[in-house]
């Protein structure tokens, strides 16, 4: 038995050192093949946190330069906002003009920006401002302003630099300054401008971070100097001599307040010729001004009138005297005619009507007196408005005047032709120096001119501080601040050319303080009239770009 057991123990021992061998030889395999998943997985842990860094880099980076950008747009915002600020308050006639910062580079063509009548903004060699329309360009402190010192002080640039206020409430550092600035539209009414601003944001040692340019479109509009959007003009800001050309001479425009000269198209004041004796009272205004249409014949009354003239000889007198009624149709009543009594054309219709609320329309040719007595205006104390609507010329002489015999200027409405006189005068209008007509006279085609009338001369009256009315003297120092009246014309022209006659030592036009504010009460708010200035009024569009 022996034998067996020792063979069994020695098999067992074999099977075990056997088996120990197969252990080492497992366990050796594995710690061989950990090690390559361990390289690997460290290094897919090494690109994964070396490319999570990167992207965590790029975030910052993305995001450190969004709020360049925004901080450059905000910038450019700013100064977007001081231009349109500068010039709502300060600088309104620069935008119905052009500017670009640099010279050589060009405006759009779809811009009016290459019109002889656009100028620039006066800075970094843009040439002067300009405008055709007349100008209410204020003072600087005390000193009046011109268009040659008018874009002084403005701001067309600014650096900025805030601890805080930014975007987001963080610093913030850089610079805008404006482009360009291109106008569509017309002086008249207006139009839109496109301002371009470009903003940068800077580090501390001024390199350039971030830019953003941004095109903003506003609205512009024409308004009234010195008043709001839809207001009307200022009564003081009337003209009362309103031409084309005006040849003064030594002729006075006088009256409280509102004895202003308008010529549209002189280019300074020594254009319109005015003697040392010549007094005007109130302020003489160049360029164009918006005028209402010229009143025109009611079309629904013509088929019941006739054009017809009045012309008068002798010791012949007429009356333009209406009834009372409305849409009757009458005729001028003649005295001393040969063999009528009243003036009829040879069309056959009378030559005036009345219209529904009674005031008189009257179409006529030429109106030519002659003879010694006056063609006289009836209007019931202003109740029945006469409108004469001249195709022809309008003479008196020194001994046949018209006369408005019972009412205002503004009840005395004398309408000429408004179309062909682009360069000329086509109507002549005549009055003498020994007569007072009180009208409103609108013929933009006609030339008017007050002649002497020897040893007749009408003298206007004038109220000084003790409110009493004394006789006008050019040549007098005497203080007349007060309202005037009875001037060869009393009441205001706006014609196509005024001139002086050399013969007449003085004609006087006397203009009543409330005339404007009559006129429109008369005909409507479109004849309240006097210069503008502009308005930017809202964002029509908007684009930004880097």
């Amino acid at each position: 038995m022996q034998p067996k057991i020792k063979k069994r123990n020695v098999e067992k021992k074999r099977l075990y050192s056997i088996s120990s061998i197969k252990l080492r030889f497992t366990s050796q395999s594995e710690r061989g093949f950990a090690l390559p998943i361990v390289l690997i997985v460290g290094l897919f842990m090494l690109i994964s946190g070396f490319t999570l860094s990167m992207q965590t880099f790029r975030s910052l980076s993305t995001a450190r330069k969004g709020t360049h950008q925004q901080q450059a747009q905000y910038i450019a915002e700013t100064g977007i906002a001081e231009i349109i600020e500068q010039l709502n308050s300060d600088y309104r006639y620069l935008m119905v003009n052009c500017y670009k910062r640099n010279q050589d580079a060009i405006f759009d063509p779809l811009s009016i920006c290459g019109s002889r009548e656009i100028g620039g903004w006066g800075q970094n060699e843009s040439p002067l401002p300009r405008t055709p329309m007349a100008a209410c360009l204020g003072n600087n402190n005390g000193n009046e302003r011109n268009f040659f010192n008018y874009s002084e002080n403005i701001i067309l640039e600014q650096e900025i630099g805030q601890a805080n206020g930014g975007v987001d409430n963080k610093s913030i550092k850089g610079k805008w300054q404006l482009e360009t600035y291109s106008f569509y539209g017309n002086h008249a009414n207006g139009g839109k401008g496109i301002i371009q601003v470009r903003g940068t944001t800077t580090n501390r040692d001024n390199q350039v971070l971030a830019t953003s340019v941004i095109n903003k479109t506003i609205l512009i509009k024409s308004k009234p100097c010195s008043r709001r959007l839809l207001d009307e003009f200022d009564p003081n800001h009337f003209p009362s001599l309103l031409a084309r050309t005006i040849d003064i001479g030594s002729d006075d425009v006088i009256g409280k307040n509102t004895a202003n000269v308008y010529c549209t198209s002189c280019a300074s004041n020594e254009d319109i010729n005015r003697s040392r004796d010549s007094v005007i009272q109130g302020k003489i205004n160049l360029g164009m001004v918006k005028l209402p249409d010229v009143p025109q014949f009611p079309a629904e009354l013509k088929e019941f009138v006739s054009l017809g003239n009045i012309e008068t000889e002798g010791e012949e007198s007429i009356e333009i005297k209406s009834p009372n009624a409305a849409l009757t149709a009458f005729d001028p009543i003649c005295d001393g005619c040969e063999g009528t009594t009243h003036i009829r054309p040879a069309a056959g219709k009378p030559m005036c009507i009345t219209d529904k609320q009674k005031q008189v329309h009257c179409l006529i040719n030429n109106i030519n007196l002659q003879g010694s007595e006056n063609l006289s205006i009836q209007t019931d104390q202003g109740e029945r408005p006469v409108f004469i609507y001249l195709k022809g010329n309008l003479i008196t002489n020194s001994n046949s005047h018209m006369v408005n015999h019972d009412g205002n200027a503004n009840d005395l409405i004398i309408s000429g032709t408004s179309t062909g006189c682009i360069a000329n005068t086509t109507q002549t209008i005549q009055l003498t120096g020994s007569n007072t007509l009180k009208a409103f006279i609108f013929a933009p085609c006609a030339s008017l001119q007050i002649n002497a009338a020897p040893n007749l001369e009408n003298t206007a009256e004038c109220s000084t501080r003790e409110d009493q009315f004394v006789a006008f003297d050019n040549q007098s120092d005497r203080n007349h601040d007060g309202a005037c009246k009875s001037g060869d014309l009393d009441g205001a022209a706006w014609i196509g050319e005024w001139v002086s006659d050399p013969l007449n030592s003085s004609g006087e036009l006397t203009v009543p303080s409330n005339l404007s504010e009559q006129l429109v009460e008369r005909l409507g708010p479109s004849f309240s009239v006097g210069p503008s200035d502009y308005v930017a009024v809202g964002t029509i569009d908007w684009t930004t770009s880097r």
